[in-house]
């Protein structure tokens, strides 16, 4: 009875291991491309979060400029006479230099928020058409204007994925600048506070941090225009910069 019950059960176990196929975990093809699907995406993540964190240790981004005004609207007024400096197209291109200082406020998924501190002066000295508000003869005049405009806006840039030479950026904001006019007529010369708004774009080239300490050539656009109905300014600005982080 023991010699039969064995040779049974060794049966059963030889044709259970005859009729029995290992099946593999997984096929080599879909390993690899599992592989390769992983890698591709961790080399995002791992780019996104590069990007993200790129200007984590900038304290202060400080950008002398130059700029070129390409003015439509300049005209000063007080109680005696009214300047239209861009009249005869004497003040129609005037030069300006500039410090502007900016830190980082936020950012995520290639994007980031700086907030921007701007100054800048410009000076010149033209042969301007003076409007007496007493005379109805106007009276050509050798006029000295100095302008300092301070600005204070923020500057939404967007950091291309595996493609950092270029940067692209739109700025918005807002400040006061202080005008001061000089001439020979009696009661013409004056000081002006006039608070202005600016909006416009940037693109920035060669940005390389946080690597180096150098942040780039940058190239803007923008438009300046006054909030004031007596004191009236409307201009364009073309702006060209380097800036360097401490």
């Amino acid at each position: 009875m023991k010699m039969t019950l064995g040779l049974i059960l060794f049966s059963a176990l030889t044709f259970a291991d005859a009729n029995h196929v290992p099946i593999s975990p997984e096929a080599p093809e879909f390993k690899i491309e599992k592989g390769l699907l992983e890698d591709f995406y961790q080399s995002n993540i791992e780019e996104a979060h590069r990007q993200s964190n790129d200007r984590a240790g900038t304290v202060v981004e400080v950008t002398p400029s130059f700029s070129l005004l390409s003015v439509s609207t300049l005209q000063l007024s007080n109680n005696y006479f009214e300047v239209p400096y861009q009249a005869g197209g004497a003040t129609s291109q005037i030069p300006m230099v500039g410090f502007s200082f900016g830190t980082s406020l936020a950012r995520a998924y290639g994007f980031e928020v700086y907030s921007l501190l701007k100054a800048a002066y410009s000076y010149r000295e033209a042969l301007v058409e003076v409007r007496s508000r007493s005379r109805t003869k106007a009276v050509r005049d050798v006029m000295t204007l100095q302008w300092i405009p301070l600005t204070a806006s923020l500057k939404l840039s967007y950091r291309i994925p595996r493609f950092s030479y270029i940067v692209p950026s739109l700025i918005g904001g807002a400040g006061a600048e202080w005008l001061s006019q000089e001439g020979k007529q009696d009661g013409i010369n004056q000081g002006f506070w006039i608070p202005f708004h600016v909006w416009g774009a940037m693109l920035t080239f060669f940005d390389r941090r946080p690597e180096q300490w150098f942040g780039g050539v940058s190239l803007s656009y923008t438009t300046h225009k006054s909030f004031s109905s007596v004191q009236r300014i409307d201009l364009t600005a073309f702006e060209v910069g380097t800036s360097f982080v401490f």
